[in-house]
């Protein structure tokens, strides 16, 4: 089934998003700006992968409605896993691993999971679609 313009443009959105995302986890730690906040990197790392869910939700919603919930929850998986692999990653740049970093990962992952699938959900009784 070829992609309409909406499809591919959110498509291509959230492939850059990703992008941006490993591309900013993997700058060297001498060259990332340290805050003097405590624990902002976590309301960071939370807002990246909430982003980066919802991004991939929208994509999802436009490709195959009838089985959007299933593949979002498919793909907020492979978001947890990649944001592990991530972390393990920061190792080989001189940035250290940190569980507390993909905790907030996956809260962000979760909670942009939700959202979606809640307004998806909202959107379909609006239109009273039965998925």
């Amino acid at each position: 089934m070829p992609h309409s313009s909406k499809a591919r443009f959110r498509r291509r959105l959230w492939i850059a998003y990703w992008l941006l995302i490993f591309a900013a986890t993997h700058i060297p730690s001498g060259q990332v700006p340290r805050v003097q906040r405590k624990h902002v990197d976590k309301v960071v790392h939370f807002g990246m992968y909430f982003g980066l869910s919802i991004l991939g939700a929208r994509y999802v919603a436009v490709t195959d409605p009838a089985t959007r919930r299933k593949r979002i929850l498919i793909w907020a998986g492979v978001f947890v896993a990649y944001a592990a692999f991530d972390e393990w990653l920061q190792q080989y740049t001189y940035r250290s691993m940190d569980f507390w970093d993909w905790v907030a990962d996956t809260g962000g992952v979760t909670s942009g999971t939700a959202c979606a699938l809640a307004l998806f959900r909202s959107d379909s009784r609006n239109r009273g679609d039965a998925s």
